[in-house]
């Protein structure tokens, strides 16, 4: 079960850095403004969360792909 739930959590970080990609963080920095990769990387988690959380059928979306609920909108067997 832990090997499931590890390959589960490398799928949810895939999708993420998907969608990192799609939306550049970097364009809403102000000019001149440095900032760590640390940064950059938690806005963009922050930006891809409210994207995923803006609507239920999003976040219901996402934890299908992810795994976490099943076809139907249930949890997995794995997270009962």
């Amino acid at each position: 079960m832990e090997k499931v739930i590890r390959k589960q959590l490398k799928d949810i970080e895939k999708q993420l850095d998907e969608m990192s990609k799609k939306n550049d963080v970097r364009k809403t920095i102000p000019h001149g403004v440095s900032l760590s990769s640390d940064e950059i990387y938690n806005r963009m988690i922050s930006s891809s969360f409210e994207r995923i959380s803006n609507s239920k059928e999003s976040a219901v979306e996402f934890l299908k792909s992810a795994g976490i609920f099943d076809k139907d909108g249930h949890l997995a067997p794995e997270y009962r």
